[in-house]
This record gives structure tokens, sequence and C-alpha cells, in this order.
């Protein structure tokens, strides 16, 4: 083999190598086996590759790939399982009203449908799960005082329930449309979603208030299942892929043995050939008999060298054309997992961005909050949050249009995306209301920081068809308490808010 061609054969080791490396990194996580597997492997392929190991190490992965089919499945039935058992808790709970108790169990009707679906169906489930829970959470809190009246009215069994109280609809028809939101983007065309849509912009009574929840579950579901069928055929076609590599692995290998046997074969008939010329001159007498002797051994090894010459060519053909056909299936799949990870990259953006504002949503800040609590813990650093809610919208709505009043939001959006600092977070959180998390920020420098964010709203100059329009925003703030849950965070600043509101608008107020 030339120089040349060995150069190319590394080459294309090399990058064999790396794609394999670099794929199992993106499947990490998905199966505790095949991750210690394939850190074996990566090892086995670092720095100087060991294809002989590589090669043992594949097969497993492999064996582990086919025999992993269950294991999505298995764990998809056992998160069911999970929140069947948290939702019959709930209706168990003592004080839970009978409301609760019929809304956690069209719950687990949802629950007893057929699933199949990957982690994006276990957070819809259990934000679908939170809108039973929020009333559970509300029950135990003492200021609740509209709540506290509604569960004092105890239904009596078997009786249905004629209105939730107003916060609780609420809530539970800004998580609606939010997810109407994010999937009437992805189906523009889906006229059940428009018009449940357009329904809760209208507004809809309780009982079809919780027959759109239902059907908003349902499409999820659908919708995840063929998700979950995508993920399937993607990791199918990583299964195929291995396998096909790994037969060709296997031909390579036994190529390279046939090849290192007929070269040995090759050089042991040179030998001989060798010392039957040797024996000629020892025994020669005759110099024209030995030169003709000479010459036919002399033609012999020349034809020998040439026909180890020709069969190392072609041997060497059928090498790089496995070879090639290796790089191309890994490059096809590469492709493949290339474009899945950016649909999966895309579907987390849509589903975490407000369609209207562009900035983070409450499912975003949901997500977003439970972290930062968590790091500020760590830490020890501060965590502040602040609810900020534009004074007087529905008076620009009335006055200048809905189209005014979606582009105030717009342009305050994009105010809070200028002004914040790296350690603050804003997402929205539903009508004209915004929410900011405030890492590392000291309760002593939350009111200026603050004022400095109201007074440089206050100052935008915003117009609408050359109209000018004031925008001002009334803040609710606190900091995190040790140990305080998110909710209860957040209801102390909406306290606070609703002091800044009673306050005459357009101030900050902090929780004491």
């Amino acid at each position: 083999m030339d120089k040349k061609k060995q150069q190319a054969l590394t080459k294309y080791a090399d990058q064999l190598a790396q794609l394999i490396m670099r794929l199992s990194a993106f499947y990490e996580g998905a199966h505790p086996a095949i991750d210690n597997e394939l850190k074996i492997l990566k090892g086995h392929l670092a720095g100087t590759p060991n294809f002989t190991l590589a090669e043992i190490s594949i097969g497993k992965v492999n064996a582990l790939l086919m025999d992993g089919g269950q294991h999505i499945p298995k764990r998809i039935t056992s998160a069911i399982s999970e929140l069947k058992k948290q939702l019959k808790a709930i209706q168990q709970l003592d004080g839970a009203s009978t409301t609760i108790r019929q809304l956690a169990a069209k719950q687990l009707g949802t629950l007893s449908l057929p699933t199949a679906s990957l982690g994006l169906l276990f957070e819809h489930l259990f934000n679908a799960i939170s809108l039973a829970q929020v009333a559970i959470d509300k029950s135990d809190g003492a200021n609740n005082e509209a709540y506290n009246n509604y569960a004092s009215e105890s239904l009596q069994e078997g009786q249905t329930f004629d209105e939730l109280p107003e916060e609780i609809r609420a809530e539970i028809t800004t998580e609606l449309q939010q997810l109407i939101d994010v999937y009437s983007r992805k189906k523009p065309q889906d006229t059940t979603l428009q018009s449940i849509k357009s329904a809760l912009e209208k507004g809809i009574d309780d009982k079809q208030l919780l027959e759109t929840c239902l059907i908003v579950i349902r499409f999820i579901i659908s919708e995840t299942m063929m998700d979950a069928s995508t993920s399937g055929k993607l990791v199918q076609n990583f299964t195929n892929t291995i396998t096909k590599v790994n037969t060709q692995v296997d031909e390579t290998k036994s190529l390279s043995q046939k090849n290192f046997d007929k070269q040995a074969q090759q050089q042991a008939d040179l030998q001989d050939m060798l010392g039957d010329l040797d024996n000629d001159i020892d025994d020669g007498n005759d110099v024209e008999a030995l030169k003709e002797k000479a010459h036919k051994q002399i033609s012999k090894m020349r034809e020998a060298i040439d026909n180890q010459q020709t069969s190392g060519e072609k041997d060497q053909q059928v090498l790089m054309d496995l070879l090639n056909d290796m790089q191309n299936q890994l490059h096809s799949l590469q492709r493949k997992t290339e474009s899945y990870k950016k649909r999966l990259f895309e579907q987390r953006a849509t589903i975490y961005t407000d369609p209207l504002t562009k900035v983070p949503n409450r499912l975003a800040y949901n997500e977003k909050v439970l972290k930062a609590i968590q790091q500020a813990q760590t830490t020890e650093q501060p965590l502040c949050l602040a609810i900020v809610d534009v004074d007087r919208f529905k008076s620009i709505n009335d006055q200048y249009g809905h189209a005014a009043g979606d582009r105030t939001l717009q342009v305050i959006a994009n105010h809070f995306k200028k002004c914040l600092q790296p350690n603050e977070f804003v997402a929205r959180w539903g009508g004209e209301e915004f929410v900011i998390l405030m890492h590392n920020q000291a309760k002593d420098g939350l009111f200026d920081r603050l004022e400095k964010i109201r007074l440089s709203l206050s100052e935008l100059p915003f117009k609408f068809k050359q109209t000018p329009v004031k925008i001002t925003a009334s803040f609710g703030a606190c900091c995190f308490a040790e140990d305080e849950t998110a909710q209860q965070a957040f209801e102390r600043a909406d306290a606070a808010l609703y002091k800044a509101k009673n306050q005459g608008r357009n101030c900050v107020v902090l929780s004491e």
C-alpha cells in the first residue's frame, strides 16, 4: 500500500471515529447501559483509534439498541402511573372541594387514553395537572379571601358546580390561551384551534372551559404521539446504520486478514524462488545454462511481484469502497440527526416563547424560576421577583383598538429586553402582565433598580398611527425568603402590585 492511500485510509478512519464520538454525545442520556458502552467506545476511538476494541464495543451498542426498544415506552408507562397516583392523592386531600375532585377525575380520564410520547408529553401533562393543583395550593392560603369563601360553600356529594372562582378561571383561561397560541402557530389552518382561540377571547362558561381543557389535552397527546413516532424512526435509523457499519467493519477486517495472508504467501513464494536460484548457482558449471535458469527464475519473480501489485490494488479498491460506503451512511445519519436536533430546538423555542412579544412566556418562567431558586439556594445569593402590570391597558384597547394594545405590549417587551441586565430575566405572564426575575439582586437596592426601569418605561416616545400613547406600569416586587416557594413569592409580589394599583398606579411597591 503506497503512502498516499495509507494517508487517505487514516483520514477516513479518523473522520469515522470523530463522527461516532459526536453521535454518542448527541444520544447521551437515552439509556444508562448504552451511555456506559458509548463511553467505552469513545475511549477506544480517542487519540489513536483502536478499531479492534471499537468493533467489539460497536457490537455491544448495537445489541443494546436492539434490546432497548421498549426502554422509553416503559419509562412513559411508569411516569403515567406515577401521575395517576398523584391525582388520586389530590382527590383524597382533606379539605379538597368537590370541584377539585371533579377536575382531578377528568385529568385521570385523559391519562387513561393510549399514550406514546417523550418528555414533551410529560411536561404538558404536568401543566394540565397543575390546573387542579393550583386550586388546591390556593385552598391553603389564608389571604385568598375569594377562594376561602368559595371553599367554605362545600358542594354536596353528586352536585355539579355552577361557577369557578374568578381567579382560578382566569389562570386556566390564560394557560389554555398560551397552549393554543403555541399549537396554532404550528397548525395555522386547524379550524378547531382557531375556534377555541376565538371562544376563549370572547368568554365561555365553566362547563365549556373544562371541556376545552380536555380537547386541548387530547390534541397535545395526538401531537406528542406524532413526535414520538418521528423520534422512533430516528432511533431506528441510528440502529440500522450502526448495524450496517458493524457488518462492514467485519468485512473490512476479514478483507485485511485475507490480504495479510496473501502477502505472506507471496513473500514465501519469492523466498522459495530465491532459494532455487541460489541452488542453481551452486550446482551450475555451464555458464550459458546458468544464465538461462537465472532468467527463468527472475521472470517468475517479476511475474509474482506484478501479480502481487495487481491483487493489492484490487483489494485496496474494495477496502476504499467499503470505507466510502460507511462514511456516506454516517454522513447521512448525521444530516438526519442535525435536522431532528434543529426541529427539537425550534419546537422548544416555540413552546417557551410568547408569540406576540417574542419574549419568554409563562411556561418558560415556570421552568426558569425553579432553576433560579435552586441556584440561589446553592450560591446563597439573593433572588428577587417583580410583577409588572401595564396601567390602563383596557383603555388603550378601547380608545385605539386591539392592534394598538398589541403594539404597546411589543414595545414594552422590546424595552425590557434592551434595558434589563444579564442577571435579569423577563417573561410575559399573560394579558398585560410581565414578570421579572432578578438574580443576585440585594433587597436594599431592589426599589431603586425597579424605579429606574419604571421611569425609563414612562419616558418611551411611543406613537400609534401618529397619535402619542402614554405608557406607564405598576410594579409589585419581593425578595425570596429562605425556603419560600415560587407560588408563595408570586403571591407576595402580586399583593404588592395590588397596593401599587391602589396607590394611583405608575409606582413601585415592595412586599414587606
